[in-house]
């Protein structure tokens, strides 16, 4: 179940807040959403302009009361046509009934939060003024908990995923070992950092940056993590992507050369 905070310009952005995207300018946006003639709507965040805005009548729209919304264990997957899995998020309905789903895509140097309209078959973004079409997006999910369980080459635990078949048709599981004393440990921009984190380096604003990796686009990227900001970075596209969760590189024998 999703947990949305109602918020205003006057307040500040809810811990936890799920991070959308980014404008044109870099500045973040938060996942919300606001009502508008009768329709609950996916709404973009951003904190610096001191607003909201959602998209209708092909046109977008200020709001200065909104819901934002906070939590871990959502993630992005790509989308086009109207489609969405069955753990897409919904920000509500239609006044018709119809669900509304969260997704977001890139528009004029951002990455911005809209309205899935499956039977318009598109995702549609406030920007601009307007109430832009895009084809293919992606969707916000939440995804499912993840359990790994502590196992010997001699033993296979109840329920355990099946990943593939070797050549002898014998079944490959999924699973995970640690190599050379360093391992990857999921973490989030909300999280306290886990130890032994490997440190990078540190930002123009000398606050550390510490090494990660996760996905976007089907691409398993290295992301800058940087804590005291809540976020992480990836590099796509020539863009920096904010991605608000990660894995972030634990070892204590690992070195620079």
């Amino acid at each position: 179940m999703e947990t949305w905070v109602h918020s205003s310009p006057y307040q500040p952005v809810p811990p936890g807040a799920v991070v959308g995207g980014h404008d044109c300018d870099g500045t973040p946006i938060y996942v919300g959403r606001s009502f508008h003639e009768g329709d609950n709507l996916p709404a973009k965040v951003i904190p610096s302009k001191g607003c909201a805005y959602v998209c209708w009548g092909s046109k977008e729209i200020q709001k200065t009361h909104y819901e934002v919304l906070v939590g871990q264990g959502y993630a992005w997957v790509p989308c086009y046509g109207g489609a969405v899995p069955p753990n897409a998020v919904r920000s509500g309905t239609t006044r018709n009934g119809e669900p509304l789903y969260i997704g977001r895509g890139h528009h004029a140097n951002s990455l911005t939060v809209g309205k899935i309209h499956p039977s318009h078959g598109c995702l549609y973004i406030p920007f601009g003024g307007n109430e832009v079409r895009l084809d293919s997006y992606e969707v916000l999910i939440r995804q499912a908990a993840d359990q790994w369980v502590p196992t010997t080459p001699y033993h296979v635990p109840p329920n355990a995923v099946v990943g593939g078949y070797d050549t002898d048709r014998a079944p490959i599981y999924v699973a995970r070992a640690m190599h050379e004393d360093y391992k990857w440990v999921h973490s989030s921009a909300y999280a306290a950092i886990p130890p032994n984190a490997v440190i990078g380096g540190n930002d123009f604003e000398g606050d550390t940056i510490y090494v990660g990796r996760t996905f976007h686009n089907g691409d398993t990227l290295v992301a800058q993590v940087v804590p005291k900001k809540q976020i992480a970075f990836v590099s796509w596209r020539g863009e920096a992507i904010p991605k608000d969760h990660f894995e972030v590189l634990c070892g204590t024998n690992l070195i620079w050369r």
